[in-house]
């Protein structure tokens, strides 16, 4: 798995996750969801 922040801010981060599956990336962002209960977490 290689991980390259492309963008992070106080608010955000935008990172780009290349050997991973939907399926990794669907359970990443479940598990960011329950903590950020007041923004937006997703990907693409």
């Amino acid at each position: 798995m290689e991980l390259n922040i492309l963008e992070e801010s106080k608010t955000k981060l935008v990172f780009k996750l290349k050997g991973k599956t939907h399926t990794f990336c669907n359970l990443l962002k479940a598990e960011l969801q329950k903590i950020n209960t007041k923004g937006l977490t997703t990907y693409k």
